[in-house]
This record gives C-alpha cells, sequence and structure tokens, in this order.
C-alpha cells in the first residue's frame, strides 16, 4: 500500500515572517497578497494552512482580514524563554470552493 503526500498535495502550508525591524510597514501584508495571488492563478491548491502565535494579534488580524479563518488551537505548543507556554493557532483559507 502507498502511502505519500500526493493526498495532500492540494494544500500549501504558508510560512513566512518579517525582520522585527520592518513590522507594521504593510511588507508582511504585500508579501501575503502576493502569494494569495500566485496561488489563486498558478499553484492548483485548493487550501493554505498556517499556524501564528496566539499572541500575534497583528498577524491574527492581518491574516483574518485576508479571509484566513481559524481551524484550531494547539495549546501550549511554544515554549518561551521566561518558561511560560503559549498557543498557536491553526488558520486556512480556502482557495477553491468545496464540493461538499
Amino acid at each position: 500500500m502507498a502511502h505519500g503526500l500526493k493526498k495532500v498535495s492540494h494544500v500549501l502550508r504558508l510560512d513566512m515572517c518579517v525582520h522585527v525591524g520592518h513590522w507594521r510597514q504593510g511588507h508582511g501584508e504585500r508579501l501575503l497578497r502576493a502569494l494569495l495571488a500566485w496561488a489563486g492563478a498558478e499553484s492548483g491548491a485548493h487550501k493554505i494552512e498556517l499556524l501564528v502565535r496566539s499572541e500575534n494579534e497583528p498577524a491574527v488580524a492581518l491574516y483574518r482580514k485576508l479571509g484566513f479563518a481559524e481551524e484550531g488551537r494547539l495549546k501550549h505548543r511554544v515554549r518561551l524563554r521566561s518558561g511560560r507556554y503559549i498557543d498557536d493557532i491553526t488558520m486556512a483559507l480556502f482557495l477553491l470552493p468545496s464540493e461538499a
């Protein structure tokens, strides 16, 4: 029996960051819009998934603004230097209409 990534090849996993010295200047939104335009036109993908730190409110707001929705929360996924734990939020955007 063959197991592989073909069953999830319609899903893109987004990982991006903006250097702290360039936060709040619109670079993240421009980058994300360009990636979404490419994904919608060229990738053939059905869904884009990402993880975002629950405390990163500007990023969460940006993802929501561009159509991403929360799908779940990974409790205590990130351990900070202080020893405190924070959650990661799983978010997704569907590029193609669902057939369900």
